[in-house]
């Protein structure tokens, strides 16, 4: 929106008002009151001068916000492709190991190569934190507190704190438990 100066306009519809008046009401001669009107001329051209200004003003000011929105989109998209690039190295990182664990897992059974899994894949996540959304973190800590659960209730069952999930995996030493 055109900010505009109406101080000035203000300012130049009183003269070219008074000035009018005092020329029209005024009992003098025809010379005498073209030179009266004189300012109300003046407050005229003040007043188109006054709207040039605030044309280009506000075309710079509209200059500037083009520029300042390239400048954004263009970061944006630069920030939208790293993000795009980290979240596909996460996923490729996350579903190798993945893939990985999970053929360990229905070969041996949950032995103490499970809890390094579910450590493995927390790591990734871990690493990769500040790139993927928080859905897709609330969508696979589940299955990596499961898991955590199935090496719990296999190797761990004399605590049952662990064994019944009562100690959060991200509260354990997993050094400990190895």
């Amino acid at each position: 929106m055109m900010r505009r100066s109406w101080q000035v306009y203000t300012l130049a519809a009183g003269v070219l008002i008074l000035s009018f008046v005092a020329a029209w009401t005024l009992p003098t001669t025809d010379i005498l009151r073209g030179i009266i009107s004189l300012p109300g001329v003046g407050a005229l051209i003040a007043v188109l001068y006054q709207i040039v200004r605030d044309q280009a003003a506000h075309e710079r000011a509209l200059e500037l916000l083009e520029k300042q929105q390239l400048f954004n989109l263009g970061t944006t998209s630069h920030m939208a492709n790293v993000a795009f690039d980290k979240h596909v190295q996460f996923s490729e990182q996350y579903i190798t190991r993945m893939q990985q664990g999970l053929t360990e897992l229905f070969q041996n059974g949950p032995t103490k190569e499970s809890l390094k899994f579910s450590g493995d894949l927390a790591d990734i996540r871990r690493s990769f934190l500040a790139w993927i959304t928080k859905d897709l973190k609330d969508k696979i800590t589940p299955f990596e507190d499961a898991l955590y659960k199935i090496w719990c209730e296999q190797h761990y069952p004399q605590h049952l704190a662990c064994w019944r999930g009562a100690i959060p995996r991200s509260q354990t030493d997993v050094s400990d438990l190895l």
